[in-house]
Parts: structure tokens; C-alpha cells; sequence
């Protein structure tokens, strides 16, 4: 589950520094199933997000706090016990449904020629960039970062960054419900007036 909700969030940061799709994966998504699944716009049931929010507390339960062997040798009792409402005939099966619409939805982004994916990215400020991706079946999303020459520009980096990015025809209109996102992978941080 986590690896196709991941392959998904590969589509969403095309065209982003890899440093900033690695930090996005570890900080942001993490094991966080349901949030992954929000961002890639999964038509979740109620159901669903209960069982996200399951396997979400399976895969960290047990990678933080893995079954240790008893006096006698065995952990087969202890792990039977973690996975027992995942493994009942019922819950798999629901698991198992959830899973292939997950990769059914993932497998869609991008690949729909009703909803084609374009996606364009200029150099900006230097060393710094801006990237947007729009259709795919997903919300547009504007990335940017700064060049490092910009750090103390403030809110006018935003507004020359919405210049830019309405001044392409492909992109006019999108800006106001675009997903808005700075990279500031290994840039210092912001002064406090920014």
C-alpha cells in the first residue's frame, strides 16, 4: 500500500529537486498513509481511512517496537497478535480491495488522455526554480525555490513567482486553486520578517 501511495507522490513532484521529493517523502508522508492518500486525491470511504489509519500504526508498531522472542524461543504468539485483525478472512479481503483501487487510482494519474498531465520548469533567481504541473487526473501545483541570491525578498519572490507562472498560456487561471509549495531544501532559513 505505502509503496503504490508512493509511486503516486513520485507523479506529483515532477519536476522538483530530488532533495526536495526525498525531504517531502521522509517529513511530510513518512508512513502517513491517509495524508498520502489525500494528497493524490484517493476517493477515500470512511472505511478506508480506518484501515489507512491501521496499517498506518502496523508498519510503525512494528518497525519501532519489533516482536522480541519469549523464554522459550518463539514470538509467533506476540506477532499473531498484532496482525490478528488484519488476517481474518473479512479484513484481508478488504485490505486486499483497498490496495488494488489504490493501484488502480495511482496507476490512472498521468495516464488518462481525457486529463493529460503537462508540466513545465524554468530556472529562477539562480540557482533556484519554478515548477508547475497541471491536469493528470490532480489539483495544479506550483513548486518553487528561490535562488540563493533571494533569500531576503520576502513575499515578492511569491508574487514574482505568480507573474511567471500566469504570464504561460497553458497555466492562466490555475494560480488561484494551485497547490503552492517553496522548496527550501539546503537553504538557510528565513529571517523572521519574511
Amino acid at each position: 500500500m505505502e509503496m503504490y501511495l508512493k509511486a503516486g507522490i513520485t507523479k506529483l513532484f515532477v519536476g522538483c529537486s530530488e532533495d526536495f521529493f526525498d525531504h517531502a517523502v521522509r517529513k511530510r508522508y513518512g508512513h502517513k498513509l491517509r495524508q498520502l492518500a489525500k494528497d493524490l486525491h484517493f476517493d477515500a470511504s470512511q472505511q478506508d481511512l480506518n484501515d489507512l489509519k491501521d496499517l498506518e500504526a502496523m508498519m510503525v508498531t512494528g518497525a519501532r517496537y519489533p516482536v522480541v522472542p519469549g523464554p522459550d524461543g518463539s514470538s509467533a504468539e506476540q506477532e499473531s497478535e498484532r496482525t490478528r485483525t488484519m488476517w481474518n478472512g473479512t479484513s484481508y479481503f478488504r485490505f486486499r480491495q483497498l490496495a488494488l483501487r489504490v493501484r488502480r487510482h495511482v496507476s490512472h494519474i498521468d495516464a488518462d488522455p481525457q486529463r493529460p498531465m503537462s508540466h513545465w520548469r524554468v530556472p529562477f533567481g539562480g540557482d533556484g526554480y519554478v515548477v508547475c504541473r497541471s491536469g493528470g487526473g490532480l489539483p495544479p501545483r506550483v513548486t518553487y525555490r528561490r535562488g540563493s541570491d533571494r533569500m531576503d525578498d520576502g513575499d515578492d519572490v511569491l508574487q514574482e513567482v505568480k507573474l511567471l507562472v500566469v504570464a504561460r498560456h497553458d497555466f492562466t487561471g490555475m494560480w488561484d486553486v494551485a497547490v503552492k509549495n517553496e522548496d527550501r531544501t539546503g537553504l538557510p532559513k528565513l529571517s523572521k520578517h519574511c
